[in-house]
């Protein structure tokens, strides 16, 4: 199981709660709006050389899967519950 969720670490799409600066899960707050252009997203442990390019695909998945929704120019990515990150994830992520 540790090494399942290792290299497959949670993806949370977040969006913005209107009136407000707070952002939240998409899938647990239904009232959300989108940044215009922006795709964020927070993920959820560590990225070293065996999860990077999973971390890549899905948010390219998603960024794909929300196109017709919010055409996506800019990427942010919250990673605070990230506590390392390796040169291999740092690398692929850059690509």
């Amino acid at each position: 199981i540790v090494i399942y969720q290792t290299a497959r670490p949670q993806i949370t799409i977040l969006w913005r709660i209107p009136g407000t600066t707070i952002y939240r899960n998409m899938k647990q707050e239904g009232s959300g709006v989108f940044i215009p252009n922006v795709f964020i997203c927070r993920i959820g442990s560590s990225m070293y050389f065996a999860n990077a390019s999973y971390v890549k695909d899905m948010i390219l998945t998603y960024v794909s899967d929300l196109e017709e929704i919010n055409k996506t120019s800019y990427i942010v990515l919250e990673m605070t519950p990230v506590v390392t990150i390796d040169s291999a994830a740092v690398h692929v992520l850059h690509d």
